[in-house]
């Protein structure tokens, strides 16, 4: 359930810019707090991004575009970083937590 809610989070967000006629280049990064973390995820110039940060847990994050990107586990305290080229729909970003 969590990486449905999450994918439906970057949907929506994306849904929005569109619906607005921004630009993927003009696209904002959004940023949220879930599970305790900070994920600042989203589609920006030609790369989707997911970067999160957990001080407590372990965790990873995963962008998909045009191909999938993983980070691997990360120590707390430190950032994991993703990014992929972006596809021109269907574009999505994760993050885990152990």
């Amino acid at each position: 359930m969590k990486s449905l809610t999450k994918v439906l989070a970057l949907a929506a967000a994306t849904a929005a810019l569109l619906t607005v006629g921004v630009t993927g280049a003009q696209a904002a990064i959004t940023t949220a707090y879930p599970e305790g973390g900070t994920w600042k995820y989203g589609v920006s110039g030609k790369y989707t991004t997911s970067d999160y940060l957990h001080n407590s847990r372990v965790h990873r994050s995963t962008a998909v575009g045009v191909n999938t990107v993983s980070s691997y586990w990360i120590k707390p305290g430190s950032w994991s970083y993703t990014q992929a080229i972006s596809a021109l729909g269907g574009n999505k970003a994760y993050y885990d937590v152990q």
